[in-house]
């Protein structure tokens, strides 16, 4: 779903607010989940990912999609009676980096738990779920010290942000470009502190956009200066 004329209001700052997900300590509780003895193969499987906290700007976002990484994200907002969805193909470098963690988790066979002992629920809840093979596991958590498990919710989380931001910039290009060199400043500063997913994969739309004479030439100018940052640092 697309909607206009309020592109003034939708600022990606608050995106998720804090980043739930602490450093590289392992927890290795155990809890008595259900589960196949003899789950398939990553590569067959189903994934989605759900954060939700009722007071920041973006009070859910759900990012859904197969083993090749084709999918949907959905996103709730504050000021917005009803959620917008967006295709999503993920990147083979992040969708090899969750398959990675997943593995390293032996995540279908585990029944460890992730959550921290303490509750840290003013930072926000999300829920991973894979299925594979006939085999259905969901973990619910606000803070973790597992190194792999934060990596794969900080991938989906990174991966929501980049979607939006694709959309949001799509929004203003259409309907309001003097907003764009704002938003080409957001993008910079998520590529600077890592929190896109994949900077490759924007290369195309971000050329695109350098080309586009409705958008201010500060905008085109800077968009510029950000495909050759990337495409630099990928040699």
């Amino acid at each position: 779903m697309r909607y206009t004329g309020l592109a003034a209001a939708l600022a990606l700052t608050t995106i998720l607010g804090v980043s739930a997900f602490s450093q590289d300590k392992r927890n290795e509780r155990r809890t008595g989940e259900v589960r196949s003895e003899s789950p398939s193969a990553v590569g067959d499987a189903e994934f989605e990912y759900e954060f939700s906290h009722p007071e920041f700007t973006v009070r859910r976002m759900t990012v859904r999609h197969d083993g090749d990484g084709r999918g949907t994200v959905s996103f709730e907002r504050r000021e917005l009676s009803e959620a917008v969805t967006e295709p999503l193909r993920v990147s083979a470098a992040a969708l090899g980096r969750i398959k990675s963690s997943l593995e390293a988790l032996d995540f279908l066979r585990s029944v460890a738990d992730y959550q921290h002992p303490k509750d840290f629920t003013h930072l926000g809840t999300a829920v991973f779920t894979q299925s594979s093979g006939g085999v259905r596991r969901s973990v619910r958590i606000n803070y973790t010290e597992n190194k792999s498990m934060r990596a794969v919710l900080d991938e989906y989380r990174k991966i929501g942000q980049q979607t939006m931001w694709v959309f949001e910039m799509t929004l203003a290009r259409d309907t309001q470009p003097l907003d764009t060199p704002a938003k080409i400043d957001v993008l910079d500063g998520y590529l600077k502190r890592g929190e896109i997913s994949d900077p490759a994969q924007l290369v195309p739309f971000l050329r695109e956009l350098t080309l586009d004479e409705r958008l201010p030439l500060i905008a085109r100018n800077k968009t510029a200066r950000i495909v050759r940052r990337i495409e630099t640092e990928r040699r």
